[in-house]
């Protein structure tokens, strides 16, 4: 039998264990930003790596692991997709007698770096039928719509200002207890946001809502046009408005945003232009 199937067969016997016995696990945790997670767990001469998705939505992982008189059962470095609030073993390391050392380093980005946007697409401007709103900052903007943010859009708009889905899709993360915000990016992690995965996987964002200002539940679905929230002036910001964009992750490593045709009373436009008003 070969070197290669008696390793797989002992770590599949060996992981059979660690479920039998968690009693003798030696296990570490390296958690980023409560979303993603790898826990190691060390029995006899086997070091086993667990990732764990803290969120409701999916996540992509690039791992890679530098090791001294260590084996692993995959290649290195590799990318893995997580589902939903998931645990999963993705590899294990196996050393011998000789003095053995790792290290390890991984990236993540929230979906699936095989999504494929539907660039066929139309948006619906995330407001009322009816409305419009002047647009305080559009693709490549100075401010801060640039590089992952490159495509994002900013409509200018009271605090209060109903929030309506701009396409259909599962509510996957939200935060909503936030009630400070300014010009700074001290303030960048105090944004109040809704997340909707659409139907092709890739992500719309919704950020600044105002306190207390969403009303939809994680794990619900949402049709295109359906209201979700209040706009407000919570997070980094110049002044109240409502930043929308959609994103993905072609790496597993750094999300991107895409651009967006949005179906206007002049027709379908993409990037809309500073200090235009379309009318939804």
């Amino acid at each position: 039998m070969r070197k290669g199937n008696i390793m797989r067969i002992f770590l599949v016997i060996f992981n059979i264990l660690l479920l039998l016995y968690p009693a003798v696990l030696n296990a570490k945790t390296n958690c980023s930003k409560n979303t993603v997670c790898i826990e190691t767990k060390k029995i006899g001469n086997v070091v086993s790596f667990y990732a764990i998705n803290k969120k409701h939505h999916k996540v992509s992982i690039n791992i890679d692991v530098t090791m001294q008189n260590m084996e692993s059962d995959i290649s290195l470095p590799s990318k893995f997709v997580l589902n939903r609030k998931e645990k999963r073993l993705i590899f294990s390391l196996m050393y011998g007698k000789k003095k053995w050392k790792y290290n390890y380093h991984f990236d993540w980005a929230r979906g699936d770096f095989n999504t494929v946007h539907d660039n066929n697409y139309i948006y619906s401007l995330p407001y009322s039928k009816g409305s419009k709103f002047k647009i305080s900052q559009s693709c490549n903007g100075s401010f801060t719509h640039f590089g992952n943010s490159q495509y994002a859009i900013d409509f200018k708009m009271p605090i209060g200002t109903p929030i309506h889905a701009a396409r259909e899709g599962l509510i996957v993360d939200l935060k909503e207890d936030s009630n400070i915000g300014g010009n700074s990016k001290s303030y960048k992690e105090h944004s109040n946001y809704i997340l909707i995965e659409h139907p092709d996987g890739t992500l719309g964002e919704y950020h600044h809502i105002k306190h207390n200002g969403v009303i939809v539940n994680l794990g619900q679905y949402i049709h295109k046009g359906d209201l979700i929230g209040y706009s407000g002036n919570t997070g980094y910001t110049r002044g109240a408005h409502l930043h929308f964009v959609v994103r993905s992750t072609n790496d597993g490593e750094k999300s991107i945003s895409i651009p967006s045709q949005f179906s206007t009373h002049k027709g379908i436009v993409v990037c809309p232009q500073k200090n235009t008003y379309p009318l939804n």
